[in-house]
């Protein structure tokens, strides 16, 4: 008997060493493959590894990042990077409406797992981080007040009092 048609999710085959693409799903793996190739790079040039994340499939990242920590790719003689999780996005599920952003459920910004991505409006993704918002601008907040004479607490003045 026939073995199924695997699904978008199942492994894709690979020689059982380990290696990542052992546990790339083909969704992911062709979307991937497809960015290569409209790039003019090589599958191995991305240097993929498997990542933790916090969903239950793991995170699949490049090597190379942005410095905010964004998987970034460069065509040939080129020095415009651009991010990969978005090309991977559009070649997995199609085109990102404008204005959207391109959002890793994992949480994890070098990931390129198709099923980790997804589209979602401005105001969805800020719904989606507002407690990441607000507690960056509360540290944000905080710093200002203790770098400035006239803030209500200036921390390196309380140094010298412990």
């Amino acid at each position: 008997m026939p073995d199924p048609e695997p699904s978008p999710e199942s492994p894709e085959p690979s020689p059982a060493n380990g290696s990542p693409s052992s546990a790339i799903d083909r969704a992911t793996l062709r979307a991937v493959r497809a960015v290569c190739e409209d790039l003019g790079i090589g599958l191995d040039s991305l240097g993929l590894r498997l990542v933790p994340g916090a969903l239950r499939s793991p995170c699949i990242c490049a090597s190379k990042l942005s410095g905010d920590g964004y998987a970034i790719a460069r065509r040939p003689g080129s020095a415009v990077a651009v991010r990969l999780s978005r090309l991977v996005l559009v070649a997995a599920s199609g085109p990102i409406p404008e204005g959207c952003y391109c959002h890793h459920r994992c949480r994890v910004r070098a990931c390129l797992r198709a099923s980790h991505l997804v589209s979602v409006t401005p105001a969805e993704h800020y719904r989606i981080h507002r407690p990441e918002y607000l507690a960056g601008r509360a540290l944000a907040v905080a710093r200002r007040q203790a770098a400035s004479p006239d803030g209500p607490i200036n921390l390196d003045a309380l140094d010298g009092l412990r």
